[in-house]
């Protein structure tokens, strides 16, 4: 198949259950673009959308491995008939339009909007293709969707990285006075394009805001460690007077590396996470007036801890924010005016749906106390969410007898406390959830947390919507997020008890961050 790139996007048939082909891109007989898609034109179940601006005016030739036949059009606004109106679309957690997310990318404040950018596979709602993504908010709620931001190239595919500033124009990448927006990135050769090259970690900029990304090609900012070295968190410390990479490198090895310039690196500590891996996120926060940085895997095991000179130094034994496997690779945003850490995971769930596949956690607010003698870490859901009230409720009970609190079919922010030392039933939008004091646990699932560290009321904070439960226990010292998909048929919580049971609840019915659109 010949095609002129005259307009910005591909639409390719896909059925999520066909096998794989391999589409390839040839211009004048050289490769130039290759995507692993499951094409199927007799009986497709959703069209991938796959951005060709890199590749507008070229002529390019498509090539299917096996052979067969296929159509493909080009399209400046492609038909995705009742987007964001789907039965299992999550009502105020982040998903993208079409195909499949992964980790957040670059997430940064620039210029008054909150940017995520993303892993990002346009033609399947499976894992493959990495490009990056792009989306902003003004809010931390509702997302503009903007145009991929990375593609593919004949480096690699667009592994996990960061976003930041330089608002001092050092990379001299600024424009008009126009301090250039930086993207480090992994550049993971798994593509038939990349083929023999080697994981390096590479620089892009854009100075429009993001809507424009240009990359660095020349070479990488980081040559190959070892293995598939990836994931790049980069942070400005000022006690060092340096900018600091995090990277991962292999098992449970991470390390980090230097630079005054935010072009050349140097190492400056290797150190070990155990239990965790991939995707570290490095973050300040202060306790009792003292500034101490976190440091963290894609799991949320973490260490507190201080920079010395030649080091990062371990204040605290590694310790578990998230107790399920669904929340994965949170990163925090580089340059927030007010002080605020915030942090955005992914949230790994299959969403039954043909057309996209998995969403973002709901943003939270990071914060560090001390306890009996050593540092933890809570999070929250973040203040906006209190825009998305529609009203409140509260109640008490002695739970006596069984309490059924009417929830409606909305998202909710549901929170409980109580004082007992039996445990409590708790049926919500039909899951079953047992938090029992005695074991200290609340589980859901085959999931369970801890439900507090300390003596006293249990307290416990719950976001249901419509794919997703996500729990903070003891102020957010626990976290853990469970696939549910809401039954509304069963639209209550439920709860009961062996024993009279002291219980505080209110309940907050949630907006859509798409009642707008519909």
């Amino acid at each position: 198949m010949i095609l002129t790139v005259d307009r910005t996007f591909l639409t390719l048939p896909i059925n999520r259950n066909a096998t794989v082909k391999k589409l390839c891109f040839y211009e004048d007989g050289t490769l130039i673009f290759d995507l692993d898609c499951r094409l199927d034109t007799l009986s497709p179940d959703f069209t991938a959308v796959v951005d060709l601006s890199p590749f507008f005016g070229k002529t390019v030739e498509l090539q299917c491995e096996p052979q067969m036949e296929f159509c493909a059009t080009l399209t400046d606004a492609p038909e995705l008939p009742d987007l964001f109106r789907e039965p299992y679309r999550p009502q105020i957690h982040f998903s993208v339009p079409n195909g499949w997310n992964n980790d957040p990318n670059g997430l940064v404040f620039y210029e008054g909007e909150y940017h995520l950018f993303y892993q990002y596979n346009p033609c399947d709602v499976r894992w493959g293709n990495m490009h990056w993504g792009h989306a902003v908010s003004k809010d931390l709620l509702h997302w503009t969707h903007l145009n991929t931001a990375l593609f593919p190239d004949r480096f690699g595919t667009m592994y996990s990285g960061c976003g930041l500033v330089d608002a001092q124009n050092l990379t001299g990448f600024g424009t008009d006075g126009r301090a250039p927006l930086l993207l480090y990135y992994t550049a993971a050769a798994n593509s038939r394009l990349s083929a023999g090259q080697k994981y390096t970690q590479r620089l892009a900029y854009s100075t429009d805001g993001g809507r424009t990304v240009k990359k660095i090609d020349s070479a990488p900012v980081v040559e190959h460690i070892v293995g598939s070295n990836r994931d790049p968190k980069v942070v400005y410390v000022e006690e060092l007077g340096r900018y600091v990479m995090a990277l991962y490198l292999e098992k449970n090895s991470f390390r980090m590396l230097s630079s005054v310039d935010l072009l050349h690196w140097e190492t400056f500590c290797d150190l070990e996470l155990e239990g965790d891996r991939e995707c570290p996120d490095l973050y300040p926060l202060f306790c009792d007036g003292e500034k101490k940085w976190v440091f963290c895997g894609a799991s949320d095991i973490y260490v507190v801890g201080h920079f010395t000179a030649d080091a990062f130094v371990a204040e605290s034994m590694p310790q578990h924010l998230q107790y399920s496997n669904v929340s994965y690779a949170a990163q925090s945003y580089s340059g927030l005016p007010d002080g605020r850490v915030v942090r955005i995971p992914w949230h790994r769930i299959s969403i039954p749906s043909s057309r996209f596949s998995q969403q973002m956690g709901f943003p939270v607010e990071m914060s560090l106390s001390r306890r009996e003698g050593r540092y933890v870490l809570s999070a929250l859901p973040v203040g906006e969410i209190e825009n998305l009230y529609l009203d409140s409720h509260s109640v008490e009970s002695d739970l006596k007898q069984t309490l059924r609190l009417d929830l409606g079919v909305n998202p909710v922010d549901l929170s409980l406390s109580f004082s007992g030392k039996d445990s409590v039933e708790l049926l919500l939008f039909g899951a079953k959830i047992l938090l029992d004091p005695n074991t200290n646990q609340v589980s859901v699932g085959g999931n369970k947390m801890p439900l507090s560290a300390q003596e006293g009321p249990v307290e416990l904070r719950i976001l249901a919507d419509r794919c997703s439960l996500e729990f903070f226990a003891d102020g957010g010292r626990f976290c853990m997020t469970v696939q549910h998909l809401c039954d509304y048929n069963l639209p209550y919580a439920q709860f009961s008890a062996p024993a009279p049971n002291l219980l505080h609840a209110q309940w907050h019915p949630l907006k859509s961050i798409y009642d707008e659109l519909m």
